[in-house]
């Protein structure tokens, strides 16, 4: 690598903003562009990330419930009625 190379790489880690904490709340524009553009890392906050937990275990109660629930063990719009296996 040139010097020249090693130096834009210093100064592209300078200028790049920091990362972004994803949380249970929303996130901005700016915080999207960061990421998108900027090459901001992203964070997962431990909240969301136990949100998360807790979504995915109430979907697969749903998933397994003889009882159809919309767009979890059925299709969605005009597939409604056509049971998803699991």
């Amino acid at each position: 690598m040139s010097s020249e190379q090693a130096a834009q790489q210093e100064n592209d880690a300078a200028t790049r903003p920091g990362p972004v904490t994803v949380g249970v709340g929303p996130l901005t524009v700016d915080d999207v562009v960061a990421v998108a553009r900027g090459g901001a890392g992203v964070h997962l906050d431990p909240q969301a990330r136990e949100g998360i937990r807790e979504s995915a275990a109430l979907i697969e109660t749903l998933a397994n419930d003889p009882v159809p629930h919309y767009g979890i063990s059925t299709g969605f719009g005009a597939r409604a009625t056509t049971q998803s296996r699991v």
